[in-house]
C-alpha cells in the first residue's frame, strides 16, 4: 500500500483505478461467497454503473428519489443521510447494507 501513496499523482491515479474496481469486485464476492443472498439493492442518484449487467437475476438498482420521502433534499450524496432512507426499499427477510466510496 505504501507504494500506492508514495509517487505523487500516478499513486493517486493508481488509488482511483483501485476504487473503480470495488462494487464489482464486491459483487463477485458476494456471488461467490455468499450464494445464500439472493438480492442485491445498489442505491444511486438515477445512474447505473456502465460495468453492471441488469440483466442479472436479484440486482436491483434503487434510485434516491425512491427512498427519501422529502424530494426537496435532493440530490443528496451524503452515506449517511442516504442510509438514514434505506429502510424505505422494501425487503423480505435480513437487509445487509454494503458501503464503499468510488
Amino acid at each position: 500500500m505504501r507504494q500506492l501513496l508514495d509517487d505523487g499523482e500516478q499513486g493517486a491515479e493508481r488509488i482511483a483505478a483501485l476504487r473503480s474496481q470495488t462494487p464489482p469486485a464486491v459483487l463477485r464476492s458476494l456471488e461467490m461467497y455468499a450464494p445464500f443472498i439472493r438480492n442485491i439493492h445498489i442505491v444511486t442518484d438515477g445512474q447505473t454503473p456502465a460495468w453492471l449487467n441488469t440483466d442479472a437475476a436479484g440486482i436491483q438498482i434503487v434510485d434516491h428519489k425512491d427512498i427519501f420521502s422529502d424530494p426537496d433534499v435532493l440530490p443528496v450524496f451524503n452515506s449517511h443521510a442516504i442510509e438514514t432512507q434505506l429502510h424505505h426499499i422494501p425487503v423480505k427477510g435480513v437487509f445487509i447494507a454494503v458501503r464503499w466510496l468510488t
